[in-house]
């Protein structure tokens, strides 16, 4: 499995600065096909900068759930560090 992109990701608008959320759409290849699934994640800060990341699957979907979150959580801890995240 893996997730190739997240398309027309959006910041939406908060208060808290340590906590982001984002809503987004997955594209994930998986052995059966590729999937495409309308997402929303959040990462917040911790004080010892860690950062801790909830994704939520919103549609269900064909495929066992924890294994697409965590290659989703994967992807985007590389996407935020990178700064791709808007």
């Amino acid at each position: 499995m893996k997730v190739l992109e997240i398309r027309n990701v959006y910041r939406e608008d908060g208060c808290i600065y340590y906590f982001r959320k984002f809503k987004g759409e997955a594209v994930v290849l998986l052995p059966v096909g590729a999937l495409e699934t309308p997402i929303t994640f959040s990462i917040e800060a911790s004080p010892l900068g860690t950062k801790n990341i909830e994704v939520n699957i919103p549609q269900p979907i064909d495929y066992p759930v924890i294994p697409v979150k965590n290659a989703l959580r994967e992807f985007i801890r590389t996407e935020d560090s990178e700064g791709k995240l808007p």
